[in-house]
């Protein structure tokens, strides 16, 4: 939401500084930036619960709260260094086909909103506005999703914010795809498809929610979504929305509302398997009431 206030504010005041343009220094403050947020990511991000040890920020206490609320089974294995075996498992499970790819359909109509400040230069709109107007889009992203992550907390699945953010979503792109509207319902497409924001974030806690019994499962899948989208991200981006399209992206807007309808579709096969988990959940809580080992339990659970 910031980065479009900052690069209107440093095109302003640097363009032309030793000799660089404005967009050139726009990059540099960006390396910049990231020095900082890369020093307080490594000091503020705690490790995992099992592992973790108290510290200014997290207790004893929150840190055992954390363990608890991760716990399945008695025993929890604490992840042991990457091998083959978690290769295996990773490619053996249902977590990792079906949520990489509600991962991916769900990232690559997000590029139908990416362009927004091409169509405002066709427009008529000058730099500083086809920097400030966009962020508005960022701005609606962060506030969906602040409301949809409490909303899941409160309500206690996943699904039913996910439908609701899909049909906001390809509302947004069928006026895309539709292109010759009022300009006001044009801004209202672009800022409201800032919803995939959400879509993603959502995605990413269903992964962990889902593979909370294994540590090494958890972390190789939430680290394959980016991996494995990266691929057809990249590939959509450039065949599809070629600046040569501009303003209009007619091809990429219309295969991007394809694809929504699709990842809307595939939510509901998400909460399928959903239901299957916490049924085997429940089935080994069963037995461990019923005094089985924990042996039993660990190869009920694999």
């Amino acid at each position: 939401m910031f980065g479009g206030y900052i690069q209107s504010g440093v095109y302003r005041t640097l363009d032309g500084k030793a000799g660089l343009p404005g967009w050139r220094w726009i990059f540099v403050i960006d390396f910049i930036i990231t020095i900082p947020i890369a020093i307080l990511g490594y000091l503020v991000i705690p490790d995992s619960p099992t592992q973790a040890k108290p510290n200014k920020f997290l207790s004893q206490k929150d840190l055992d709260f954390c363990a608890e609320r991760v716990r399945v089974i008695k025993k929890v294995e604490i992840a042991s260094k990457f091998n083959l075996k978690v290769v295996k498992k990773m490619l053996t499970s249902w977590q990792f086909y079906v949520f990489t790819f509600y991962y991916t359909v769900g990232h690559l109509p997000d590029q139908a909103a990416g362009y927004w400040a091409i169509v405002l230069k066709a427009q008529g709109y000058n730099l500083y506005q086809r920097n400030n107007l966009p962020t508005s889009t960022s701005a609606f992203n962060v506030v969906a999703c602040v409301v949809g992550g409490l909303l899941v907390d409160v309500i206690g699945r996943f699904w039913e914010v996910m439908t609701v953010a899909h049909t906001i979503w390809i509302i947004a792109l069928s006026i895309l795809v539709k292109w010759d509207v009022p300009r006001a319902a044009q801004f209202y497409a672009y800022i409201t498809a800032g919803i995939s924001g959400l879509i993603s974030t959502l995605c990413c806690s269903w992964a962990n929610e889902m593979t909370r019994e294994d540590n090494q499962l958890r972390a190789a899948v939430l680290g394959a979504l980016n991996l494995v989208n990266i691929g057809p991200l990249t590939g959509f981006s450039i065949k599809a929305f070629n600046t040569d399209y501009a303003p209009k992206f007619e091809e990429g807007t219309r295969i991007s509302l394809g694809i929504c309808i699709v990842s809307f579709f595939t939510g509901f096969v998400v909460l399928w398997f959903d239901r299957y988990q916490r049924r085997k959940r429940d089935y080994i809580e069963d037995q461990a009431l019923e005094g089985k080992t924990e042996h039993d339990l660990g190869h009920i659970s694999s």
